[in-house]
């Protein structure tokens, strides 16, 4: 009880003359100003000054008294940020870390200042254990400079002069790892550009990771490790090495392993991840699937990482024509109860993926209703620049068409003569949907007579797949073109006669 009853002396001697608490709950039976204030934004009643300063005082959002109010609450609603909750899912194992070492600085600083050492000397030492196990070196040399302070004031030489040699070493490995992070945050604006100018910047990168490599060899500090990490995977994706970057990704796994380090600060899942993702450039999709299934962890299934490995997982399993898995994972999605609660980007992504499911395996009957104007919608989630996307939708739509009747799916082939003649004739652009497209009309030409048409584009078909170019940044197709054209022959095949 000793430190508790020096607590409540302190809190009761020191705290502000002006604070008290806001109920967060909004439920108090007589509320001051401040209380009505944050109730009417918490149950959205004030959307504007307009409307608030009306409602408090009948006044204009000029009004004195309501200016003063704002600021009040904003300072104890600023109060309150140091209880936020960081331990959960959106928030990384090295960020909840780095905070709760800061807080606990915080709080040191504090009670070093007024006298209570003995308190200081526990939380410092709490930042010591953290901040050695994770390499936090900028939240160690202030706790070893919080350390060397006690230490002179308690009169303790030997052990002030170790802490200073200490300290001496830390903050020549921090100006080291400021250099990195100055670095690398260079190659970060370069690579924020647009795809052009991040090729064309591809040699500045390679100078920096260069630089932080030899950074890293006097340091061996997590923090340059992570930094060269993330640049080698973005040249590795620029190079469109994806060969390299698979190995990459299995060495920088294993090295992380031999570091004496807390292994949560490496996300394990993000690395099995790119990898996966690399295998699917690769078109290695039963190596791709098996990498998520082996080397992937339990993740929170409300967080998007989650979605971003069900994506992926979806893709790797539809490129290899394993639609019962692809229809496996779509159900887990559509099963997760947070799936309401996610950005609309997510859910039109996955109405997307449904769509093309169906088409791609229609004996499994995944969707018996099919409103394209929705799809319309969604589509805008997915291939921004929406060329070459919008081809294969519309082909989807010739398939959905074809069940009803011929005349309609032929006008959705003049749709396709239009959206090509807009979008698909730049020169040097778009070459495989050109080369799809030479396929769509051949087969028009040929009545719909699959066996006609089949010795006629074999050329258009092999150009097709030496067109094959992965945009590492942008997404996928969904169907590779090469399946969707094997779809459409089925499908005249059965529907049309004429």
């Amino acid at each position: 009880m000793k430190e508790i009853n020096k607590l409540v002396k302190l809190i009761n001697s020191r705290l502000k003359s002006n604070f008290d608490v806001i109920d967060l709950s909004g439920n108090v039976s007589d509320p001051g100003k401040e209380q009505q204030l944050y109730n009417g934004v918490l149950n959205g009643e004030f959307i504007n000054d307009e409307v608030t300063a009306e409602n408090m005082y009948g006044a204009d959002i000029y009004d004195q008294r309501f200016r003063m109010l704002k600021s009040r609450l904003r300072y104890k609603l600023f109060d309150l940020i140091y209880h936020l909750d960081f331990e959960t899912p959106d928030f990384s194992f090295k960020t909840q870390k780095k905070l709760e070492c800061q807080e606990y600085l915080h709080k040191a600083k504090i009670l070093f200042e007024l006298g209570e050492l003995d308190m200081s000397e526990k939380l410092f030492n709490k930042v010591l254990v953290i901040g050695n196990e994770c390499q936090f070196t900028c939240e160690l040399v202030e706790a070893m400079e919080l350390r060397r302070k006690m230490l002179s004031a308690l009169h303790k030489p030997t052990d002030f002069d170790q802490t200073v040699k200490d300290l001496q070493d830390l903050r020549n490995k921090k100006r080291k790892e400021e250099e990195a992070e100055d670095n690398f945050l260079r190659a970060q604006l370069l690579l924020s550009k647009s795809i052009h100018s991040r090729n064309t910047s591809l040699p500045v990168i390679l100078q920096i990771i260069s630089e932080l490599d030899k950074l890293y060899e006097s340091t061996h500090a997590f923090s340059i490790f992570e930094f060269i990490y993330q640049l080698k995977i973005s040249k590795y994706f620029l190079e469109k090495d994806f060969t390299g970057l698979v190995s990459y990704l299995d060495k920088a796994a294993i090295e992380v392993r031999n570091m004496s380090i807390n292994q949560e600060l490496f996300d394990y899942n993000q690395n099995s991840l790119l990898k996966a993702k690399a295998l699917l450039f690769l078109e290695e999709y039963s190596n791709g699937l098996e990498v998520i299934k082996s080397d992937y962890t339990d993740i929170d299934k409300t967080t998007n990482s989650w979605y971003l490995k069900a994506e992926l997982n979806f893709l790797l399993a539809l490129h290899d024509k394993n639609y019962a898995e692809a229809h496996l994972i779509l159900k887990n999605v559509w099963k997760n109860t947070g799936f309401s609660k996610v950005s609309t980007e997510i859910t039109s992504r996955w109405k997307l993926f449904k769509l093309y499911l169906n088409f791609a395996a229609p004996e499994l009957e995944i969707q018996k209703r099919i409103r394209f104007t929705d799809i319309h919608i969604a589509k805008r989630s997915y291939f921004k620049e929406q060329k070459g996307y919008i081809i294969s939708l519309l082909v989807i739509e010739f398939l959905h068409a074809l069940k009803d009747s011929f005349k309609t799916a032929e006008a959705k082939m003049d749709s396709i003569d239009q959206f090509y003649s807009e979008k698909l004739s730049d020169p040097g652009k778009y070459s495989r949907e050109k080369q799809f497209y030479k396929l769509l009309v051949t087969l028009r030409k040929c009545n719909y007579n699959v066996s006609e048409t089949i010795p006629r584009v074999e050329s258009y078909l092999t150009k097709m797949s030496e067109k094959k170019s992965h945009n590492p940044f942008g997404d996928f197709e969904i169907i590779p073109l090469e399946h969707l054209w094997e779809m459409v022959c089925k499908a005249v095949t059965v529907e049309v006669k004429i």
